[in-house]
């Protein structure tokens, strides 16, 4: 498995002949300004950390499946994962604390912090870090008279969000109210369609009805701020990239045009829809996009 640093010389190959070929499930770019990203490798328990700096790479692993990282403003790194260990209560199996691993500066091996709610809850595990704090939200559940192994997604009453000071290690929670602070039931099975985005004091995020929700993180209450427009939850949702103050929309159709919407978080409107040549000639037909990154939004903005 070998890595590859792009630059206007060229292309330059780093061989690691000694390490297999990886799956990575997530990876993200190195705080500051050197070259460098980290990446989980994931397909269970334990997972793999790989840390790339120039051409030197470092590989630490942990006994936790970890599946989203986030990068707080003083350069720090962190994973969320849960124990796939099973217990002899199922139900203690099935909902286990979360717990918050630091990867990048100084690597942790363990756990920095645990938090299980009170009340049973699940995780989606996106979360982002604002002044050094992480958020993210639980869905929690009211079980039902036969006991918490019977619920089911109409047992879902509400959600929470849950934060984690990074200097001073104090967890939060808070009930979130507002629009949709249930977010799952009988006919919505996920609770968001996107990760989390960070805009404006407010935690944004794409419900299952194609709302487009934000939760106030100082006051945890949620509020619609628009729809998608044409949602239809039997049809792909496409592709969702937050940049600066807008939600972009990408809907890729490997045989025709790539449609893109352009929604202004600070206005929470449409702004506009454009449509650019698909990708199906530059796809082999045997693969499929994994993920869209924006990376000239001057030239997008101008669609």
């Amino acid at each position: 498995m070998n890595d590859y640093i792009l630059s206007a010389d060229g292309v330059k190959t780093i061989e690691h002949p000694q390490q297999e070929m990886l799956t990575i499930s997530e990876q993200i770019p190195l705080p500051g300004e050197g070259t460098g990203s980290i990446a989980l490798v994931n397909s269970g328990n334990p997972t793999q950390i790989i840390t790339v700096q120039g051409q030197e790479r470092t590989l630490h692993e942990v006994a936790d499946s970890l599946s989203m990282m986030a990068t707080c403003p003083d350069g720090t790194v962190w994973a969320m994962g849960q124990s796939g260990e099973m217990k002899a209560d199922p139900v203690e199996s099935a909902y286990p604390p979360d717990r918050l691993y630091k990867l990048y500066p100084e690597f942790s091996a363990t756990p920095v912090a645990e938090y299980k709610s009170e009340q049973p809850a699940n995780t989606t595990q996106h979360f982002v870090c604002s002044d050094n704090v992480i958020y993210y939200i639980i869905d929690s559940i009211t079980p039902p008279a036969e006991g918490l192994a019977y619920a089911g997604p109409e047992h879902y009453t509400g959600s929470k969000l849950v934060s984690y000071d990074t200097q001073t290690g104090e967890y939060r929670e808070q009930d979130i109210s507002g629009d949709l602070a249930t977010r799952l039931n009988d006919q919505i099975w996920s609770p968001t369609l996107s990760p989390l985005y960070l805009y404006d004091g407010h935690l944004w995020w794409v419900s299952g009805y194609g709302k487009v929700v934000k939760t106030d993180l100082a006051t945890a209450q949620n509020t619609v701020a628009f729809d998608l427009g044409d949602f239809d939850p039997s049809k792909d949702i496409g592709y969702l990239v937050q940049e600066d103050k807008y939600l972009f929309r990408f809907i890729l159709d490997l045989s025709g045009e790539t449609t893109i919407y352009r929604y202004n978080l600070e206005t929470e409107q449409l702004e506009s829809r454009a449509t650019v040549p698909g990708v199906g000639d530059a796809t082999p037909s045997d693969q499929h996009p994994f993920t869209v990154e924006v990376l000239d939004l001057e030239a997008l903005l101008k669609l």
